[in-house]
């Protein structure tokens, strides 16, 4: 990088060191190859791993870059030029390791957000496929699946799809169903017992539940939720001991927990909180270990975290801090230091909070250092990022290492060093 980066820890500065742009890859990729290993993660059967790629930019004027994370070290990806006057990517960047190299979604001057690939060199950063030559394909979902990268991506002639790749430009293809008709708005892409399921909608019918067996046209209608005109619209996918869950609406029971052994049989209603066609609305299902971890709301009281573990029966709501304001649902679900960590709003503002396996607590440490409003939350080695704004930083990276918060100010000053759309 052109000069060291300003961090501030706690109450004084710290300098960190400088790294070889063209080796910011190639560092990170077996780091990023043994967490997954150590998390028991394969390519083909597990949640695809988040590798930590963020916009940011030491002056706004002039534009975003994308940026990994070595170390909490934000280090810029040289192939890319500046993003000026368009919005630069998700935060954080659709990522994935997969056979031993980085797919992400970027943009660059010449292409606006498609798929990129990586193998930690210079020459090895190369664009997989400019899947939308008019545009953006805004590629999401990153899914190893079998043999095949499986996401979701914009075409101008059709809209939003589903797509493969093997990681070659010839080789990245729209799928269709079997009628040969596209598959429209994949979203959720969930590997479960050597299918691929997820929320599409297709000619005359709404969003509902497909699969794909892993062909070119294997994918097809699994089980419409709600017959009809109506839509099932099944999200938050999510595998727990051996049983697929997820949240969908029915015309009986409102939006409510699913789940499902595989077969269409076995695909129902799994729990109905608010009885009736009244909806507990449950969202940001999460494996937590070997329970399920959701928000949900029961009748009128409100949104509350709940755990489900298969074996032991119902649902357990679990207790919330009195300042959190209940009538908006939790978000930002995820596993961190074998706590479930996820964000909700109080008086003060939003706040991040952790699950202990026993109650529930506020990290103050971030909020005691300027956090105001939240983007997102991702993990990456043994650190927690959040992607916010505070009066003093404006849009930067927090991190908490579990006992210490502090901010990656990496605009110094109120300046926003970090693209959060």
């Amino acid at each position: 990088m052109e000069e060291n980066l300003n961090y501030v820890k706690n109450s004084y500065i710290l300098r960190s060191p400088t790294h070889n742009p063209g080796d910011v890859v190639k560092l990170l990729l077996p780091l990023i190859l043994i967490l997954a290993l150590l998390g028991g993660c394969t390519p083909e059967t597990s949640e695809p791993l988040q590798a930590p790629v963020v916009y940011m930019s030491k002056d706004g004027a002039e534009g975003y870059q994308p940026h990994l994370l070595i170390e909490d070290i934000p280090s810029q990806l040289t192939r890319f030029q500046p993003v000026k006057n368009r919005r630069p990517g998700f935060f954080p960047a659709q990522s994935v390791l997969w056979r031993d190299k980085l797919f992400f979604e970027a943009n660059e001057a010449d292409f606006n957000n498609e798929l990129w690939v990586t193998d930690g060199t210079s020459d090895g950063t190369r664009l997989v496929k400019d899947i939308n030559i008019r545009g953006r394909s805004n590629p999401s979902y990153l899914t190893p699946f079998q043999s095949h990268l499986y996401f979701r991506a914009y075409s101008a002639d059709v809209g939003d799809e589903l797509w493969r790749t093997d990681g070659t430009e010839p080789g990245t293809i729209r799928l269709v169903d079997v009628n040969d008709e596209p598959v429209l708005y994949p979203a959720y892409l969930t590997p479960f017992k050597n299918r691929l399921f997820f929320r599409a909608q297709a000619k005359d019918l709404g969003a509902e539940l497909w699969v794909n067996n892993g062909t070119e046209n294997g994918s097809r209608l699994f089980k419409d939720l709600f017959p009809g005109q109506g839509q099932g619209n099944p999200a938050h996918l999510t595998v727990v001991q051996n049983r697929l869950y997820f949240t969908a609406t029915s015309q009986t029971k409102g939006t409510e927990l699913w789940s499902s052994d595989g077969t269409v049989e076995g695909t129902a209603v799994a729990f109905d909180l608010t009885e009736g066609s009244d909806s507990s609305y449950p969202s940001s299902l999460t494996r937590f270990g070997d329970l399920l971890a959701f928000c949900a709301r029961k009748g009128q009281e409100g949104f509350s975290l709940w755990i489900y573990d298969p074996f032991e029966g119902d649902p357990m709501e679990i207790s919330l801090p009195a300042d959190v304001i209940r009538k908006i649902p939790l978000k930002q679900f995820l596993v961190f230091q074998d706590g479930l960590y996820f964000t909700g709003r109080t008086k003060a503002g939003e706040r991040v909070f952790a699950y202990n396996g026993t109650d529930v607590r506020e990290i103050r440490a971030l909020a005691e250092i300027g956090l105001q409003s939240i983007a997102g939350l991702f993990v990456a080695g043994d650190l927690l990022y959040v992607g916010g704004n505070s009066e003093a930083y404006g849009n930067e990276l927090f991190v908490f290492d579990g006992k210490k918060a502090r901010v990656i100010d990496f605009h110094p000053g109120p300046g926003s060093g970090l693209s959060v759309e």
